[in-house]
């Protein structure tokens, strides 16, 4: 049975899989992202702002992942 800092080490693992992850989805998705309105149809409009909203929920459990990470990191000692 793998110990709590083993255990850790492998969520240190996905954690940064998963920034790789999110790094490559800005940069393919940063330039239709950050398109003006008045360039794109309503449903590409439409496509963008959710890109957008996943991106930032994206970040945003990212950063929850991070905080209970470093919290189990001090728990375990």
């Amino acid at each position: 049975m793998p110990s709590m800092k083993d255990a850790l080490f492998e969520v240190e693992e996905a954690l940064n899989d998963l920034d790789n992850l999110l790094c490559a989805l800005a940069v393919v998705a940063e330039p239709f992202c950050t398109m003006s309105a008045d360039r794109l149809s309503g449903d590409e409009t439409d496509a963008r702002n959710g890109l957008i909203g996943l991106r930032d929920a994206l970040k945003w459990q990212c950063r929850k992942l991070g905080d209970a990470y470093e919290a189990a990191w001090r728990a375990a000692g």
